[in-house]
């Protein structure tokens, strides 16, 4: 039986380290840690972005959103106003409550497209406020979408686009984002690391995968109800742990 237990826990690990060795920096969770490891990583990939060389960077504040392995395939109806929204976000962040507007910095929202979703025909396109007129607002904010699938040879944002789609860190153009895939796929103790938060991505999957069940089962229960129709919605509602509205809009579908 040990034996058996410890033959599982094997072929798991093994199953991760193959999961690693398909990771690329458009992977949302491997790019999070590869940049929280490594945070000097983003200086010179924001230079090369933007075309500043003289940008700096003083902190970084690398914040993971909902668990997610592998690359999100995003939208075109979407990504627009995702930009808006982390736009909006930033700028809350960055002034306090009454604060003067004018302290407002200049800000960069950066969506890298793995996919090129908006068809852009150039790998940069930098959006500012203008008005019909095409006059410049002025506002200091400025939305930067990358084009994913752009890979030219002599072009710095190209060569950089063709690392984040690398899953061998020998195949990379730049050291700097060289090391930090290096470190999780070469390093032991960075490729425990790593194996260790697959783990916990594969353990948060199957608990989401749980209460989406227990949520099917509650709602083919509460229809089961509706139809018999023997039960007033409210008393439905009170003991499916439903609200209301919740419990009418399901009567709806019937």
């Amino acid at each position: 039986m040990e034996r058996s237990l410890q033959d599982t826990e094997k072929d798991r690990r093994q199953k991760y380290l193959s999961k690693l060795k398909e990771l690329k920096l458009f992977d949302d969770t491997f790019f999070f840690h590869c940049i929280s490891t490594f945070p000097e990583t983003l200086e010179p990939m924001i230079r090369i972005i933007l075309g500043r060389k003289d940008l700096r960077i003083v902190t970084v504040n690398a914040q993971k959103e909902e668990g997610q392995l592998f690359a999100r395939r995003g939208r075109f109806d979407v990504l627009p106003q995702r930009a808006r929204f982390y736009s909006a976000l930033l700028d809350y962040s960055l002034l306090r409550p009454s604060e003067d507007y004018r302290k407002l910095p200049e800000s960069f929202v950066i969506i890298i497209m793995a996919n090129n979703e908006l068809k852009l025909d150039q790998t940069v396109a930098e959006y500012e406020r203008r008005d019909r007129n095409n006059r410049l607002l002025g506002d200091g904010s400025h939305i930067v979408f990358v084009n994913g699938e752009s890979r030219g040879s002599g072009d710095e944002v190209g060569k950089l686009m063709h690392d984040f789609r690398c899953t061998e860190p020998e195949d990379m153009n730049y050291d700097f984002l060289r090391r930090p895939v290096e470190y999780y796929k070469r390093d032991r103790k960075g490729r425990n690391d790593m194996c260790d938060v697959i783990q916990e991505l594969v353990n948060e999957e199957r608990v989401s995968a749980k209460a989406e069940g227990r949520a099917e089962e509650k709602t083919a229960m509460v229809k089961e109800m509706l139809r018999k129709g023997t039960i007033p919605e409210k008393d439905i509602a009170d003991i499916s742990g439903l609200t209301i509205s919740e419990v009418s809009a399901l009567a709806k579908e019937l």
